[in-house]
């Protein structure tokens, strides 16, 4: 995926305080803040057994990346510090995530156009091999090499829903 410098430095500093915390680190994008226009710097952690996050869970990793960060000073300007789930219609990062997803719709926007010129597409994962993912679209098939994607993420259907909804019941059970 395509990531600024400055993100990816963040990610490289962050991912190991995540981690303490005993969580994965899905995302990170550096933004704005839509109603203040301040900047913004989003984090996406889960549980790496469950994939969920509360928001007790969410302060804390919170409190250790921002103690991180103040003391890295890699951010040379003011922004505010957003932790959350990655959520049901999470982003696609990883080529683990599409292959956790196939049989679920996805949006797909890449950095390099396809032969057509196509830079957006939506579609089912059918498979993911070889670094490339396949989507099937109304009236496509898509072969795309997972480095050319600058950004993918689940689209929130029914059956998205209702697989969720179970593994909440089931991981609920087990407890």
């Amino acid at each position: 995926m395509n990531e600024t410098q400055l993100e990816k430095n963040i990610y490289e500093t962050i991912d190991p305080v995540v981690q303490d915390t005993g969580f994965r680190l899905v995302y990170i994008e550096m933004g704005q803040d839509a109603t203040t226009s301040m900047p913004l710097l989003r984090i996406m952690c889960e549980n790496p057994e469950t994939g969920r996050i509360n928001i007790d869970e969410c302060a804390t990793i919170s409190r250790e990346i921002s103690a991180t960060l103040d003391v890295e000073d890699l951010i040379p300007y003011a922004y505010r510090l957003e932790v959350s789930s990655p959520g049901i219609d999470r982003p696609l990062v990883s080529f683990d995530d599409f292959k956790a997803y196939i049989g679920h719709d996805a949006r797909v926007w890449l950095s390099i156009p396809l032969e057509n010129g196509q830079k957006k597409m939506r579609g089912t994962i059918q498979s993911v091999e070889d670094e490339t993912i396949t989507l099937l679209s109304d009236s496509d098939v898509f072969k795309i090499e997972f480095h050319k994607i600058s950004r993918a993420k689940l689209v929130l259907t029914d059956r998205l829903i209702k697989e969720t909804a179970k593994s909440f019941e089931v991981s609920e059970k087990s407890e």
